[in-house]
């Protein structure tokens, strides 16, 4: 079966809470070798808003590019409802340089108001009467349109870019157009399905922080995915944890960030049994071999081979446990 992004089918009429993105046996990889994640089934429904987590490495940002469709999983299918409209914010976005930050935020939102106020611009600095009456009707029928300038000056200065919106794109710094990217991704909020955010904080004052924050949390009906290394942020803004563990299995934990924690360490606690048990059956297995292992009979040799398979079993059992990491801390460096 060859891994595959597909829109689903349209459909008559899409419930509230349908599944805006569902993802089904999927596997990510580094360099199409090591598996990073295994992923049995992960479905975001509309307005859910799922924090990404696990040790650094781990493939976090490898999964929200393959959820992104930006890369194809190497096993699996990731299926996107018809017609969603998905925004993604990335660590290293990509501008025109020459543009300023006030231009590149403005023609990056898809929302109808924004593409009339669009026309509106262009018909205006053209001077072409026609264009400039079909402009203004459009923008009579969406009165959000006329105070768009005005919203994307204020998205801007709560992020901190207000000093720096007639400057050029390609003066700022990295974590300024990190700062661009997210301001243009929050503009055009009210068109968006799914967002998807990796590390949306970094670069981030507490004051826009905290803007960031209840601008996601008052957009009930968008749906979020969310890779950030700061707990109070995404303990705050999503309602579930999906943890990628150490040995690349997958975990969803609806819920806060502390029954995460809880639900985790009873999953550790379980398996740490499990470990001890195989350690305990197993040095009985070889002590029992070794007494009576004194011929090279056919009993013997299967005693031998019980004891070598219980071995295994509990090797794996060891392996499957030391790639989980045991503190919070690890989760969020």
């Amino acid at each position: 079966c060859q891994p595959r992004r597909q829109v689903a089918k349209e459909r008559s009429c899409i419930a509230r809470h349908a599944a805006v993105l569902e993802a089904s046996g999927v596997r990510g990889t580094h360099d199409e070798l090591r598996t990073l994640f295994k992923i049995e089934e992960l479905k975001i429904d509309q307005g859910r808003k799922v924090a990404v987590v696990g040790a650094n490495g781990c493939g976090k940002s490898t999964l929200l590019s393959v959820l992104a469709g930006k890369n194809s999983p190497k096993e699996g299918e990731v299926v996107l409802r018809s017609g969603a409209h998905v925004t993604v914010v990335e660590q290293s976005p990509k501008f025109d340089s020459k543009k300023t930050v006030q231009d590149t935020i403005f023609e990056k939102a898809n929302s109808p108001q924004a593409q009339a106020a669009r026309d509106f611009r262009v018909a205006t600095a053209l001077g072409d009467e026609e264009k400039l009456s079909k402009a203004l009707e459009k923008m009579d029928a969406m009165p959000e349109a006329w105070t768009w300038d005005e919203q994307v000056t204020r998205v801007a200065e709560e992020l901190g870019l207000g000093p720096l919106l007639d400057r050029q794109v390609g003066s700022l710094s990295g974590g300024e157009e990190r700062r661009v990217a997210l301001a243009a991704a929050l503009v055009d909020l009210p068109s968006t399905d799914l967002l998807i955010l990796d590390e949306p904080t970094n670069h981030l004052s507490a004051e826009g922080c905290e803007f960031l924050q209840e601008t996601l949390t008052s957009a009930r009906d968008v749906s979020l995915i969310l890779v950030s290394h700061d707990r109070y942020f995404l303990d705050r803004v999503c309602d579930e944890i999906f943890e990628i563990d150490g040995n690349g299995e997958t975990f969803s934990h609806p819920g806060s960030w502390e029954l995460f924690l809880k639900r985790r360490a009873e999953r550790y606690q379980a398996r740490a049994s499990e470990v001890q048990d195989a350690k305990v059956q197993l040095r009985r297995a070889e002590a029992w071999a070794r007494r009576g292992a004194s011929g090279r009979g056919t009993k013997n040799r299967a005693q031998m081979n019980a004891v070598d398979d219980l071995r295994q079993r509990a090797q794996k059992v060891v392996a499957a446990n030391d790639g989980n990491p045991d503190l919070e801390d690890k989760m969020l460096q």
